[in-house]
């Protein structure tokens, strides 16, 4: 009798064990991040790039504004302004520097922010002739921008809060 009145309440433990997994499992989390985040009207986005946490940037092609955002709360504010004559494509955050690299599209620039206060750090005339500078990589030494006839053309140089200036056009 001992024995099956063990029995019974293991198998009455091991039932109450499934049942507390199966309703801790079929109850999903509150979502913490919003299920959409709004841009400004007219913003025309292309390129998204992460910042340090939650922060990200995103570019508006017609416009070359900038608007950093946060995914958690889903706020955010326009970074950068529109800008007659300038193109936000591809974006690349360098937390080390703290540095927006900003490929300009039909431009034939590059444009480089600072991630915080959205000051324009430096414009490169990366091409006279018609190109598309459509993307930005970042390593540990160095910022580019790819070209389709000749690989990557670096744009800066450095690490950390130091950067130098290298070489800045591209032969097309």
């Amino acid at each position: 009798m001992y024995t099956t009145h063990n029995s019974l309440r293991h198998i009455l433990a091991s039932l109450l064990l499934i049942v507390l997994s199966l309703s801790v499992m079929g109850s999903a989390p509150a979502s913490v991040f919003p299920d959409d985040i709004s841009l400004p009207n007219g913003f025309q986005p292309e390129g998204i790039a992460s910042g340090n946490g939650t922060t990200f940037y995103v570019g508006s092609i017609p416009t070359g504004a900038v608007y950093r955002g946060d995914f958690r709360t889903g706020t955010g504010e326009v970074l950068v302004a529109p800008q007659t004559g300038h193109s936000s494509i591809g974006l690349k955050y360098d937390s080390p520097t703290g540095l927006l690299f900003v490929a300009g599209g039909m431009t034939g620039e590059a444009f480089i922010y600072s991630g915080e206060t959205g000051e324009l750090v430096d414009e490169i005339q990366l091409s006279t002739l018609p190109s598309f500078i459509n993307d930005v990589i970042i390593t540990p030494d160095a910022a580019g921008v790819p070209s389709p006839r000749n690989g990557c053309c670096p744009v800066y140089a450095g690490s950390a809060s130091i950067v130098s200036r290298a070489m800045l056009s591209c032969a097309d």
